[in-house]
């Protein structure tokens, strides 16, 4: 039987890379963009899933008990949120092959 932390884990990286693609559509108003998603290789999209799920993780996010108390998401998901820009951020600044391209971070 799958434990719901991982079935929540799961549904976090699923979420993460449909945000990604929907931000390839807004940055760049084309069906066509989505292809550039997979442009760097696999390493390029594992890259930003690890970094989403090692801040998810490291702000325990994934603890089930955690989730009947609102205050705690409420502060732990911008924080979560905030922890992967900046992650991301210095990535992609130290490895610029590595960026998804112009304006998609934000």
């Amino acid at each position: 039987m799958i434990r719901p932390k991982y079935l929540i884990m799961a549904a976090d990286l699923l979420l993460a890379y449909c945000a990604l693609l929907t931000a390839y559509l807004i940055r760049f108003f084309t069906v066509e963009s989505l292809q550039d998603v997979s442009y760097g290789g696999p390493l390029r999209l594992l890259l930003y899933l690890a970094v989403i799920f090692f801040s998810s993780y490291f702000f325990e996010l994934y603890e089930k008990q955690h989730f009947s108390n609102k205050r705690f998401l409420a502060y732990r998901i911008p924080a979560a949120a905030v922890l992967s820009f900046l992650i991301l951020s210095a990535v992609f600044y130290l490895f610029p092959h590595s960026q998804f391209g112009r304006g998609v971070l934000l």
